[in-house]
């Protein structure tokens, strides 16, 4: 996979090979039982994987059933998924009898018999009882214990989950990267480059669907240098405008990261020097950048003087003003 976008059809059969199916315990009940069997049971027995609800709606005639009231899945952990059934029955007692004592009041029946079978072991007593009574039929148990399986697609898998897959074994993980307004940063080691493409497109796919706002992933292909201080990027997927907006602290702040210095981590350091500012005083700015010091400076101090060598930082700082009504004093 060196060196393929993250489209390749490569990548999409090795993406394709992350979904797979993971059959689990589950108690089936009424939707007002749920709640009682989840505060008995607690988070520890219950399935609670990220991005997955440990209560399933089961629509009426649903999941192989012919019942025909909704229903609920509880998930139970998967720590039971290898144990046989009467080994998870004994293990979830409390929350069937729970959730067995909350459908009886609301269906205003006797609890015993909403309960849960009996495992054949606990009927050996009574087999030798009156024979009258084989032939009477068990009452249908309104909480019931039974397989589900449960479908994890590439959506479930976390960035670094699936760069773990399709990047060879030897390789580090691929660090954090830093978010500028819709432009994800990359500071990829040389390991890394080959696959450069591919890890970027899988980035951009995980955050668009979770709704962070990447719409752009680039790298920095050199060191800071030049008059202006600023570094080549090369766009690696998504739309090619390094030109976004973002918000510091209350300041929006316009900027283009091709053509100016920008540095998210002294965003604490800027902070400090604004506390530090009066109603009075004047600031004398000149490495001002974009502005995100002279700017909300502006809007807290009696004047603020501010000027920078590169010509896009100066534009963008004008803007900038303009943006956060802060231009009459700066």
């Amino acid at each position: 996979l060196v060196d393929l976008p993250r489209d390749h059809p490569r990548v999409a059969a090795a993406l394709a090979a992350l979904r797979c199916d993971y059959s689990v315990w589950a108690l089936r009940l009424p939707p007002l039982a749920a709640g009682s069997a989840v505060q008995t049971l607690g988070l520890e027995r219950l399935l609670n994987w990220p991005r997955f609800k440990n209560v399933q709606v089961v629509p009426p005639g649903g999941d192989d059933d012919d019942d025909d009231d909704e229903s609920r899945l509880l998930l139970l952990s998967a720590d039971y998924a290898a144990m046989d059934e009467a080994s998870v029955a004994a293990a979830v007692r409390d929350g069937v009898a729970a959730a067995t004592n909350a459908a009886a009041k609301t269906r205003r029946e006797n609890p015993a018999a909403l309960a849960l079978p009996t495992t054949p072991s606990d009927n050996n007593d009574n087999d030798n009882n009156d024979s009258t009574n084989v032939s009477t039929p068990t009452p249908t148990p309104v909480v019931s214990l039974k397989r589900h399986t449960i479908t994890l697609p590439y959506s479930f898998w976390s960035v670094d989950q699936v760069l773990a897959h399709l990047l060879p074994p030897h390789l580090p993980p691929v660090r954090s990267f830093e978010t500028v307004g819709h432009v994800a940063h990359l500071n990829l080691r040389e390991e890394h480059a080959p696959h450069a493409r591919l890890i970027a497109g899988v980035i951009l796919d995980k955050n668009a669907s979770s709704g962070t706002g990447i719409r752009t992933v680039v790298r920095k292909t050199g060191e800071v240098g030049g008059p202006f201080r600023t570094y080549p990027l090369e766009v690696l997927a998504g739309e090619p405008s390094t030109e976004t907006a973002l918000v510091e602290h209350g300041t929006t702040l316009r900027l283009d990261l091709q053509d100016v210095y920008w540095s998210s981590r002294l965003g604490t350091e800027r902070q400090r020097l604004l506390g530090l500012l009066g109603a009075d005083d004047v600031l004398w700015d000149a490495f001002s950048g974009v502005g995100p010091l002279a700017v909300p400076a502006a809007k807290r101090c009696a004047r603020v003087l501010a000027n920078d060598l590169n010509p896009r930082c100066v534009e963008f700082l004008e803007t900038n003003a303009r943006l956060n009504k802060a231009s009459a004093r700066l």
